[in-house]
């Protein structure tokens, strides 16, 4: 009895010990959500910004979600697909693209603001231009 006692003791043990080794493994281990926004220094937190490049990526995908949403894309449509409607909205929309002013780069919180505001642009009335788009003036995306 006491050779059992002692092989199940032994495979119990290790068991045991390979368990917390996992959990201290498992402790180390944190989910990628992505880059964070960061400020020009690298910071990140309250105040960071964004590239003028990932910014104008963005506003561009915003607003041809808005068109897909509103049936605007697809064969007969304004825009024949996805990718129709990227191109013809960067090069509509180039000189409010630019953000030639923005030299601290485009204001995180405030691009979350224009970018909501665009997709959920009513169907019907277009948007003409990003100026026209209150929440994304210059004067509120700009950091500098």
């Amino acid at each position: 009895m006491t050779v059992l006692y002692r092989g199940i003791h032994r495979h119990l043990f290790a068991a045991c010990l390979f368990a917390a080794a996992l959990g201290v493994l498992g402790a180390g281990c944190k989910k990628d959500t992505g880059p964070e926004p960061t400020t020009p220094g690298g910071e990140t937190g309250p105040g960071s910004t964004v590239e003028i490049s990932r910014a104008q990526d963005q506003i561009t995908q915003a607003r041809c979600d808005m068109e897909q949403r509103c049936n605007h894309v697809g064969q007969g449509q304004t825009y024949a697909n996805r990718d129709a409607c990227m191109t013809q909205i960067r090069t509509e929309w180039k000189a409010d693209l630019t953000f030639d002013n923005c030299s601290g780069g485009v204001d995180a919180k405030g691009l979350d603001e224009c970018l909501t505001h665009i997709r959920d642009h009513e169907c019907g009335s277009a948007i003409s231009n990003l100026e026209r788009v209150a929440e994304c003036t210059k004067s509120q995306l700009c950091k500098g």
